[in-house]
């Protein structure tokens, strides 16, 4: 194996970095432009150092092992954030009652009290005082209990 790679020099890497990358453009998944990376930087390692060819292969591999690190962490930086952004309210049952007005069961005092929501009834807490049989408005769902707001 070492004699595929005995003549290699700065510009070998490169042209093996740049191949690799291309390919990546080609090749469905996200490994050969990290080890493209790695051979480009190993091209730059040569241009700066007069080390054989044993040492830019050690150097090759340690690189693109460092970019592949590099890479899942680039990645799953991007994909959480994604993911967490598409699929935060995806089967939030919750986010039905937001908005929608319903009509107090027990008179909300001191902040808690009961709303009739079709045939059950929950805990809700509102900043203001609220008789029974008025309308509230739902603001936000904490847990069990609705957080509402009076209706005008």
């Amino acid at each position: 194996m070492i004699e595929i790679f005995s003549s290699f020099d700065v510009w070998s890497w490169l042209s093996l970095g740049v191949i690799l990358m291309l390919l990546e453009l080609i090749v469905p998944g996200v490994f050969l432009f990290w080890v493209g990376l790695g051979s480009a930087l190993t091209a730059l390692v040569a241009l700066l150092t007069d080390w054989t060819i044993s040492d830019q292969l050690i150097c090759f591999s340690f690189l693109s092992i460092i970019s592949l690190f590099f890479g899942l962490f680039v990645y799953k930086k991007i994909f959480a954030s994604d993911s967490q952004k598409q699929t935060a309210d995806i089967n939030d049952i919750n986010l039905d009652f937001v908005g929608k007005t319903y009509t107090v069961s027990d008179a909300i005092t001191e902040g808690q009290g009961k709303v009739k929501v079709g045939d059950t009834v929950w805990i809700a807490e509102c900043q203001t005082d609220v008789a029974k049989g008025q309308k509230v408005v739902v603001e936000k769902v904490n847990g069990t209990v609705l957080l509402v707001r009076p209706k005008k």
